[in-house]
């Protein structure tokens, strides 16, 4: 087709290390995010443990999983907001991604904000800073 392609590597970080900007676009270097406070707090623990090895350069990116900022949502569909972190933790989980520039990929339903997620996703200091 002659389109560009994004290679992302999960698993495979650990088997490439120094090498992972060579073959992939982008890889994470910690464990699955869920929308919890502790596994937020993993993701931030890693990443400081990480801190040489989740460097990238142009073309290839680190990153530490998926934000949840403001709730993954309900199954089945209860409510239009199903938080897993209070809103103070999911500032603090967006404020981590941008400071430490990894990727900022969304995985909540963006077409039905909340407060938080406006606030925080629309943060201009903090995209400006990432």
């Amino acid at each position: 087709t002659n389109r560009s392609m994004f290679l992302e590597v999960v698993a495979g970080y650990w088997f490439y290390l120094g090498d992972i900007s060579d073959v992939a676009n982008s890889w994470r270097f910690c464990e699955d995010h869920k929308d919890e406070w502790k596994s937020t707090n993993e993701a931030i623990s890693c990443r400081v443990s990480q801190v040489h090895n989740a460097t990238g350069k142009p073309g290839g990116w680190a990153f530490m999983d998926f934000l949840n900022t403001g709730g993954e949502g309900c199954t089945p569909f209860t409510a239009p907001h199903c938080p897993g972190q209070t809103d103070d933790e999911y500032r603090t989980e967006f404020a981590v991604w941008s400071i430490t520039q990894s990727p900022m990929i969304v995985s909540t339903d963006v077409r039905n904000m909340t407060a938080v997620m406006n606030e925080t996703l629309l943060n201009q200091e903090l995209v400006e800073i990432h």
